[in-house]
């Protein structure tokens, strides 16, 4: 957070820097500052893919599923490669449940950089969610292929496969709390 407080204090209209903040403030789950900061970003420059992508995936985050698909969206008409987006759509997708929307997403993404290793997962998860365990397996086995050390797949791959794990993998564990916290109120 330094570098980009740094960087505001010399220019407080530095809308990269903005973006990168927030996006911090947001993994720290500081979403109300965060907030602040994606939207002064968007003010200043509304066509910044990155502002939008992450601007969504905040929102994303405060359960606001709409507004984010339209963030995604919007990141995507200005960068069609970004990827990151594209999956971050597919991951909202998939939490108001509309997997074939989704998985669409996913394949698109998988087609377009075939070694990216999550967009496979995230494809695999979609895949599953959907309904088709023997897809979500195959998509599951090339997310392992490219990320050997990849915990969650290899979960998510047993679970498919109708063989019982012992337990979660921690990351597994914290995203499934960290994308509830949010939406609890401070006490």
């Amino acid at each position: 957070l330094a570098v980009f407080d740094k960087a505001l204090a010399t220019n407080p209209d530095d809308a990269i820097a903005l973006t990168f903040k927030g996006t911090l403030l947001n993994d720290a789950h500081q979403l109300d500052e965060a907030k602040k900061c994606l939207e002064r970003a968007l003010e200043i420059d509304p066509y910044n893919a990155n502002s939008q992508h992450y601007y969504g995936a905040l929102l994303s985050n405060l359960g606001r599923h709409n507004a984010a698909l339209s963030h995604f969206r919007n990141a995507l008409d200005i960068d069609p490669g970004q990827i990151d987006a594209r999956i971050d759509l597919a991951r909202t997708l998939t939490d108001m449940k509309l997997h074939i929307a989704a998985v669409d997403e996913l394949e698109t993404a998988t087609e377009m950089q075939p070694e990216y290793s999550s967009a496979h997962y995230r494809l695999g998860m979609a895949l599953f969610y959907k309904g088709d365990k023997e897809k979500a397996a195959k998509a599951l086995r090339r997310s392992i292929e490219l990320s050997p050390d990849t915990d969650e797949a290899r979960h998510f791959l047993a679970i498919a496969e109708g063989k019982t794990t012992d337990t979660a993998p921690r990351r597994s564990v914290a995203d499934v709390f960290d994308s509830y916290a949010s939406r609890f109120e401070k006490i």
